[in-house]
């Protein structure tokens, strides 16, 4: 037997090492590792907070009520609830997940964070730049906050109805590249067909689709494809996202005998356009709906503490707006329209229309409203995207690795379809902007500025952010390693 030699015996423990730390490294190159780690952190923060089970707010117990009653039958259709919410809960309770519910909502977030990342992958984004984009909504105030809005341990359809809002746009992603299939439409008609009926106020994702899809299809096309195909992908966007919804408002309509999504739009509006109700206004509304108006201006000046926000022609207070809303919407519309004794099915309608009779006798009002809502909203949006710590630290950290990859970090030069930072640039500020504007102009135009509606509206700057510093650094000082990591 030949001796065995004393030098390999002395290096055998140096190669080990040396094994390990490799290892160590390709773990570190794997963007599922660090998805793996924040999704950890983020229900770490979820549990540390409140525990995973469910807060009863003020609109939880209406919800939970839906639970065991037919969801479809007309009682519920011409309620004030939409059914996906009530739904879900009826799944965890038939699975007794109740007490898990911050915790299933949780889940629910991360998942719609991966399915994200999935299709910024397959568009052609590689694999840091990929993982630092999608990364960036694990950090958002208004979900992790303790005191969060949309807080996954509130017994509310926040939460839920925005991972299905992340699950639709990446399919729209996807299927605006070269890369969809029948599965990505699939996705979008039930992910996007099941936020809406979570949620409500996510109605604007029905024209958000069609546009965002005909934009990226022009980001991530070029320009002889794009000219040959925006057409029939647009159609296809208004199909996939229409049709769904449509079929139910017919179906609500001829069960209940209102064409829409839920029974709610006319309460919201009469409770903000109410307020701008004044003795002087009243010669000047619609004489069929001057009768309405007169109750609901009674109805008003007896609400204790209630002031008229509408000072001289046309300047409006837009806090003592907020503060009146709530009141409104609770104690003053649906006490009003059951003394009245309009049936359930008609009361939205009617407030519907009073609402416009207003609008159209006062529309210098509403535009004051408008304008001043909306630097509001802005303002709050800007401040918690500037306030936020974990997207500051995150772009530390991106621009530690970027400076750092060659010695083993993720490659951040061009991914596999050609895709790089600058193109991601351009398609997170596409996102982000037109997800912020539709979604204020619907909050905006029906509901008061609270937290809860603006500040989800801005949930994709903070992608854009990061996505602007990937192009400030320099890409020639990284060595591609995507093929080696899956």
């Amino acid at each position: 037997m030949a001796p065995t030699s004393v030098d390999s015996i002395a290096t055998s423990p140096s190669t080990s090492r040396s094994g390990h730390a490799a290892a160590f490294e390709a773990l570190l190159s794997r963007p599922a590792f660090w998805l793996a780690i924040q999704a950890l952190l983020f229900v770490g923060c979820v549990y540390r907070d409140w525990g995973f089970g469910c807060r009863m707010v003020e609109d939880s117990p209406s919800y939970f009520d839906l639970v065991e009653q037919r969801l479809l039958s007309v009682s519920t259709l011409a309620g004030i609830w939409t059914v996906g919410f009530p739904f879900f809960l009826r799944v965890l309770s038939r699975l007794n997940l109740i007490p898990y519910f911050g915790l299933c909502q949780s889940l629910c977030y991360i998942s719609a964070i991966l399915v994200f990342h999935l299709g910024l992958r397959r568009v052609g984004f590689g694999g840091a730049v990929a993982t630092a984009a999608a990364s960036t909504l694990f950090y958002l105030n208004v979900l992790i906050d303790r005191a969060g809005e949309i807080h996954p341990t509130l017994g509310l359809s926040d939460c839920l109805a925005f991972s299905l809002a992340i699950v639709s746009l990446s399919a729209v992603l996807t299927l605006s590249s070269n890369r969809g299939s029948r599965g990505d439409w699939a996705l979008l008609c039930l992910g996007l067909f099941a936020c809406c009926q979570v949620r409500p106020a996510f109605q604007f994702m029905l024209v958000l689709v069609p546009l965002l899809g005909v934009s990226l299809l022009r980001l991530l096309r070029g320009t002889v494809e794009f000219q040959a195909c925006w057409k029939r992908h647009a159609a296809a966007l208004v199909a996939a996202a229409w049709i769904p919804f449509l079929l139910f408002c017919t179906m609500r309509w001829a069960a209940v005998g209102q064409f829409g999504l839920v029974s709610l739009t006319g309460t919201c509006l009469g409770s903000l356009t109410g307020q701008f109700l004044r003795p002087q206004l009243l010669e000047k509304i619609a004489p069929e709906q001057r009768p309405l108006a007169a109750e609901f201006l009674r109805e008003l000046e007896k609400y204790p503490g209630y002031r008229c926000p509408v000072s001289g022609d046309h300047d409006v207070d837009v806090e003592l707006v907020a503060t009146n809303y709530c009141a409104l919407l609770s104690f003053v519309v649906p006490p009003l329209m059951e003394r009245l004794h309009y049936r359930e099915a008609d009361r939205d309608a009617k407030l519907f229309a009073l609402s416009m009779a207003i609008l159209r006798a006062s529309p210098a009002t509403y535009a004051t409203w408008l304008r001043r809502a909306f630097a509001i909203a802005i303002a709050t949006g800007a401040r918690d995207s500037i306030q936020n710590p974990m997207i500051v630290l995150l772009c530390l950290l991106v621009l530690a690795q970027r400076a750092l990859g060659k010695a083993g970090g993720w490659s951040l030069t061009a991914g596999r379809g050609g895709a790089d930072p600058p193109l991601l640039l351009r398609v997170s500020v596409v996102l982000a902007a037109a997800f912020t504007l539709l979604d204020l102009i619907l909050v905006l135009s029906l509901q008061a500025p609270w937290n809860r509606y603006v500040r989800p509206a801005f949930a994709f700057w903070p992608m854009a952010a990061v996505s602007g510093l990937l192009c400030l650094l320099p890409l020639d000082s990284v060595r591609s390693r995507e093929e080696s990591a899956p």
